[in-house]
């Protein structure tokens, strides 16, 4: 049954991302959020610049969309940048099935620690799947904000530094999956 489940889902990102591969996505658009997702990534983790200079890349998704009943589709922008400047264009994409109704916006930074976490997902043009070709230590922010470097021991760690929902998800079963959508050939 969890192979089925797993292949609806799978089927569910395939056809949403074929569905959206049509879109025209304007760069300039999608580096104007990033600048407003780090800012708003600063307000939340107030030691994020030295983050982001301990850091080989950072692939920041200022603005993933999701909206569901009982199916779920998530659908974001995401701009990797390395040494401060965007140097590839992602689609974050998922869908889930289960228990799940309404809308909910997230935004969200993933640090790569180390030159193979990012070489890996720079590599992995038909697609990466959190979890499956990664994991994503998910961190934790303390009272002031700050999050100390020491903790910083994963290869791969991930904030979501905004959340607004309207949703509700008791239980479901969820693929997530990152595609290279538009090289930055002109930087």
């Amino acid at each position: 049954r969890s192979k089925t489940t797993a292949m609806v889902c799978l089927l569910l990102v395939a056809m949403f991302g074929v569905a959206t591969t049509g879109f025209a996505y304007d760069p300039k658009q999608i580096d104007a959020r990033v600048v407003q997702g780090l800012e708003d990534w600063d307000k939340v983790v107030t030691n994020s610049e030295e983050i982001a200079d301990m850091a080989e890349g950072l692939l920041v998704c200022p603005k993933i969309t999701k909206v569901g009943l009982g199916v779920g589709a998530e659908k974001g922008n995401c701009a990797l940048m390395v040494d401060g400047r965007t140097v590839e264009y992602w689609r974050a994409s998922a869908a889930s099935i289960g228990l799940t109704a309404g809308v909910q916006t997230t935004g969200s930074v993933v640090a790569f620690m180390t030159p193979d976490a990012l070489a890996k997902f720079r590599a992995s043009d038909r697609g990466w799947e959190a979890g499956v070709d990664g994991s994503i230590a998910v961190a934790k922010v303390g009272a002031q904000g700050t999050m100390s470097t020491a903790q910083m021991k994963d290869p791969i760690m991930g904030w979501i530094y905004s959340y607004k929902a309207q949703i509700m998800t008791v239980m479901a079963v969820s693929v997530f999956v990152m595609i290279k959508f538009l090289p930055n050939r002109n930087r």
